[in-house]
């Protein structure tokens, strides 16, 4: 096995350009590119197919071991409020206090709170039919509040437990968890702000496209109240 520090930098910077690769060109799951890369980078330093198997294997199953029930409660919680409205009751709630002058930032507000409990991918869906309803009564082109409450949505993803990634570093580095959750805070709160102000000054010449007056916004028809919403 190679053991070279520029070596072993050179086989890892080649590990991350293959899942960029892989993700971005052939929209490839995320697991199995990470899959693939970590035999790339396991044959790039020589070492052998076995131990690159244990290595994926135990890898893999410690993360699980620590983080399991983190990702589970989270996203189950992420469920139970989208079904039961909880989520667009605390969005209404948000946007009425913010006024429509405002209606960017709002989602930018909603994305960093539902990003919370809710990974990414799923919050943005759950809060799609939401953010075309805002836009097409504000006025505001969609690609204005998309890129708002997904920089809000992403902020927290990347940097605050129980998500993946702060999770598994913080298992790893063997971190605190509570202090990583309020530097995650600290960091994600003027990195979700940038991606407003990004949305807000490349959006300034876009023009909102044609809209359905038939398009209504849909919730259920036995909401919670606001209370109940933040009691949940």
């Amino acid at each position: 096995m190679v053991s070279s520090f520029v070596y072993l930098l050179f086989a890892l910077l080649a590990g991350i350009i293959f899942i960029i690769f892989l993700t971005a060109r052939f929209r490839i799951h995320a697991f199995f590119t990470l899959l693939m890369a970590c035999f790339l980078v396991g044959l790039l330093v020589k070492m052998p197919v076995t131990d690159i198997l244990n290595n994926i294997r135990e890898g893999f199953g410690n993360i699980m071991k620590s983080l399991g029930f983190i990702i589970v409660l989270g996203t189950t919680l992420g469920i139970i409020l989208e079904h039961n409205g909880s989520i667009s009751v605390l969005s209404d709630f948000i946007i009425s206090k913010m006024g429509k002058k405002y209606i960017v930032l709002s989602m930018n507000i909603i994305g960093f709170l539902v990003g919370m409990p809710v990974f990414c991918d799923s919050g943005f869906i759950i809060l799609s039919s939401l953010n075309k309803s805002i836009s097409r009564h504000s006025g505001i082109t969609p690609l204005i509040t998309s890129v708002s409450l997904a920089s809000g949505l992403l902020s927290v993803h990347c940097l605050i437990p129980p998500h993946p990634g702060a999770s598994a570093a913080a298992a790893l580095l063997e971190v605190d968890f509570g202090k990583l959750m309020i530097t995650g805070i600290v960091v994600a709160l003027p990195a979700s702000l940038i991606g407003y102000l990004w949305s807000v000054y490349r959006g300034k010449n876009v023009k909102p496209g044609p809209s359905s007056e038939n398009e209504e916004k849909k919730f259920s028809s036995a909401l919670p109240t606001i209370f109940q919403s933040f009691y949940q």
